[in-house]
C-alpha cells in the first residue's frame, strides 16, 4: 500500500509554519539573510515538510484513528519556496494493529529531499 500527494509549497505554507512553531529563523523567511546562507534562497522548514506526512497517514493510510509512535527523518537536500514536492508513505511491513511505513519526500525533479520511517498504531476503538 502507498500513497502520495503533491503540493506546491508556498511562501505563505512557511510563513504560517514560523507563526505556529515560533521558528523564526531569517534562512526561511527573510530573502537577504537567505542569500547569504548555504541554500542561496529561503528555504523551507525541515520539520514543516516532515509534518505533511502526518496528514496522508491521518487521512488516508492507515487513515483516521492513526496514532504516531516514531518517525524517524534523514535531510537528504533542501526545499525552496514555489518547489513543486511529493509526499508519499508507503507500508513496509504490518503487525497486527501496527504500521511500519516507509515517508520520503521528493522534488518534481525525483531529487529525495527527505526520507525516513514512521511506526504507527491504528486504533480501531
Amino acid at each position: 500500500m502507498e500513497v502520495s500527494e503533491r503540493i506546491i509549497i508556498t511562501k505563505d505554507m512557511s510563513a504560517a509554519f514560523a507563526d505556529v512553531s515560533g521558528d523564526y529563523n531569517p534562512i526561511h523567511l527573510d530573502e537577504d539573510a537567505a542569500a547569504r546562507s548555504i541554500f542561496g534562497r529561503p528555504v523551507v522548514h525541515g520539520i514543516y515538510l516532515v509534518s505533511l506526512f502526518s496528514k496522508l497517514i491521518a487521512t488516508h493510510y492507515p487513515g483516521p484513528g492513526s496514532i504516531y509512535l516514531s518517525q524517524h527523518v534523514d535531510f537528504k537536500a533542501p526545499c525552496y519556496i514555489g518547489d513543486e514536492i511529493q509526499v508519499t508513505v508507503k507500508l513496509k511491513k504490518q503487525q497486527g494493529s501496527t504500521y511500519f511505513l516507509d515517508t520520503i519526500i521528493t522534488g518534481i525533479n525525483n531529487t529525495t529531499l527527505i526520507i525516513g520511517a514512521a511506526t504507527i498504531l491504528k486504533n480501531n476503538k
